[in-house]
């Protein structure tokens, strides 16, 4: 996401038409690794100094207006807080979440549980010291821990910890074809099953909700099928197959415009025989 912003505001600098003809080249390239291995960890705050960004043979018309110079453009502090900020801020807002969640659970625990210790930030962004300093900052009490990489987590902790349970940010499911229920699927759109003779709805079948313990070895499995027409050319035997994701706290009944959102497609050829 974040890096999608830093390319949004390149395309706004050089225009979409170069912004095209840039993005194939080797320069392109090497100014996003420079902005993903050096700039996005090193940003501390609107304060900090200018930095260039430098795309190789890229062949940018140079404009002072710009910040555009010999393939050069100039990133300053508050553009970096611009392309930050946005994303910062949901980070804050899940890590808030997922804090005041931890806290309900051990409060309702028999009997209580220690209050949380650390918060641990790994991945490439997670090295990035504006990102502990805001975090920190919200949550005074608890120590904001950015290991070199995610094995040395434990060693760094104050106390011996273990790892119980993985907690689940958003719903997972897929949408499936239901016969129509007027109550349930008022103001749904509906269509016809020919093959069963009657009127479908689209509705979710959610495999993971919201705030579940994940448990790795835990096997989740529901019962769909299709339906195919005889002698249905090769084609028409891939199918596609859709993940989605919910975040809204309580799981829909459907798959909502605006709030579910697609984050794997899947083909699969069908095979079957005929008896």
């Amino acid at each position: 996401m974040l890096n999608k912003r830093f390319e949004e505001w390149v395309k706004s600098i050089v225009g979409e038409k170069a912004y095209i003809k840039l993005k194939g080249t080797t320069g392109y390239r090497l100014a996003m690794k420079q902005f993903d291995e050096n700039i996005k960890p090193a940003f501390r705050s609107r304060d900090d100094e200018d930095q260039y960004i430098s795309f190789p043979m890229a062949n940018l018309k140079d404009s002072v207006t710009k910040g555009i110079k010999s393939n050069s453009i100039i990133l300053t502090g508050n553009s970096l807080h611009e392309i930050f900020s946005p994303v910062f801020r949901e980070i804050d807002k899940l890590v808030a979440e997922q804090v005041n969640m931890v806290y309900i659970k051990r409060v309702i625990e028999k009997p209580p549980k220690d209050s949380i210790k650390a918060v641990f930030l790994v991945g490439g962004f997670g090295s990035s010291g504006y990102l502990r300093e805001a975090i920190a900052h919200a949550h005074p009490d608890i120590q904001v821990i950015q290991p070199d990489d995610a094995g040395a987590v434990l060693s760094k902790l104050p106390q011996e910890a273990t790892v119980v349970n993985n907690v689940a940010p958003k719903h997972y499911g897929v949408a499936g074809s239901s016969i129509h229920d007027p109550v349930r699927d008022e103001g749904r759109e509906t269509y016809y099953d020919d093959f069963e003779d009657v009127w479908r709805t689209d509705v979710m079948s959610w495999y993971i909700k919201k705030d579940d313990d994940i448990l790795r070895s835990r096997k989740i499995e529901f019962g769909f099928y299709r339906k195919f027409n005889k002698g249905a050319p090769a084609e028409d035997l891939i199918v596609k197959d859709k993940l989605l994701e919910c975040a809204i706290d309580k799981e829909p009944v459907h798959p909502l415009k605006g709030k579910c959102s697609i984050i794997l497609i899947l083909y699969e050829e069908t095979r079957f025989t005929m008896y």
